[in-house]
């Protein structure tokens, strides 16, 4: 029936959860994957500010929160309770939730301290990064911050030698 009719993802219940919500708690990772081909969004927040991730743990899907995972559901949205899906699954003894969501953000983290943090684009605006004007060429991606001023001094240069 929901592949004859379009899933609708603005269906919810009272308190706001969708059906990707509860095929998470439930456990229904194929209609996961086809509820996320239908551009559900993987971090709706139901009014308690829980996403499909908070219900597959709450649900205690091993499954599904890898699942949830790697189609990129972000682990560090907290609820209203400020609980973040991690905390959920250690505070009701998830043992082996709670890790995988303990090594899911460490993983994150690492990569994160591996790519320079950039305060600046290679273009300064208009870039693939920035997503403003991707059709203006090759970028070079973010820069060091240690960077940034010599960047913006030949932006300027560049700019006004445009302008003439």
């Amino acid at each position: 029936m929901l592949i004859q009719k379009q899933a609708d993802a603005t269906l919810t219940t009272s308190i706001g959860s969708n059906l990707l919500h509860i095929s998470a708690y439930e456990g229904h990772g194929a209609l996961i994957d086809f509820f996320l081909q239908s551009r559900f969004d993987i971090d709706a927040r139901d009014i308690y500010g829980h996403t499909a991730l908070h219900y597959a743990v709450m649900g205690n899907q091993a499954k599904i929160v890898r699942q949830l995972l790697d189609r990129g559901a972000n682990a560090k949205l907290s609820n209203k309770d400020f609980s973040k899906p991690e905390h959920l699954a250690r505070r009701k003894a998830y043992l082996p939730l709670y890790k995988m969501l303990y090594n899911h953000r460490k993983k994150v983290e690492a990569e994160k301290k591996s790519t320079p943090s950039a305060s600046l684009c290679c273009h300064l605006l208009d870039c693939f990064f920035c997503s403003k004007n991707k059709s203006r060429g090759a970028c070079y991606g973010p820069i060091a911050p240690s960077e940034s001023a010599n960047m913006a001094k030949k932006q300027v240069e560049f700019s006004a030698l445009s302008i003439n």
